[in-house]
């Protein structure tokens, strides 16, 4: 895929996501609705908050993987399900506070690796152009699905 086309894909997203924002009057948590059949809902970043966003990176760009470092947390789809993770160790170097490299672990023990690769800063963000995800199984198989990522902060927005 053409580099600029995906750039266009990634900061189209992004904006899609802020705007959602835009509408929200007062600040809140990052907000969790119903999880879309192929992939995580939207989600609201309040007043200087940040997180990573994590999307397939296959022709069919699906949202898969929410986190907050700051929270030690993070969203995950996983069959039409939004499967809450704790975070178990970061590296790397942090954008917005994000770690490019994360090992989550969820309730029911399953293991995820996120490893982004390729940052470019962006405005109020940092994309990354490649990365995976790997889900560890318990019988010892690892499945790889190639990612992108885009950490960002929403600004604080200041009264005149």
């Amino acid at each position: 895929m053409d580099v600029k086309v995906l750039q266009r894909i990634v900061i189209t997203g992004f904006m899609v996501t802020l705007s959602a924002c835009a509408t929200t009057s007062t600040p809140t948590q990052s907000k969790i609705s119903e999880t879309p059949k192929d992939g995580l809902s939207a989600r609201q970043l309040a007043n200087g908050e940040c997180g990573l966003f994590v999307w397939t990176a296959g022709a069919e760009r699906r949202f898969i993987l929410f986190g907050q470092s700051q929270k030690a947390s993070a969203v995950w789809a996983r069959d039409a399900n939004e499967i809450s993770l704790r975070v178990q160790s970061q590296s790397g170097s942090a954008a917005q506070g994000q770690f490019p490299k994360q090992v989550f672990i969820s309730e029911s023990a399953d293991q995820l690796d996120l490893d982004l690769r390729e940052p470019q800063a962006i405005e109020n963000g940092t994309r990354y152009r490649s990365g995976t995800l790997t889900k560890k199984t318990a019988d010892g198989w690892n499945r790889v699905t190639p990612v992108v990522g885009l950490s960002a902060c929403k600004p604080i927005n200041k009264a005149s």
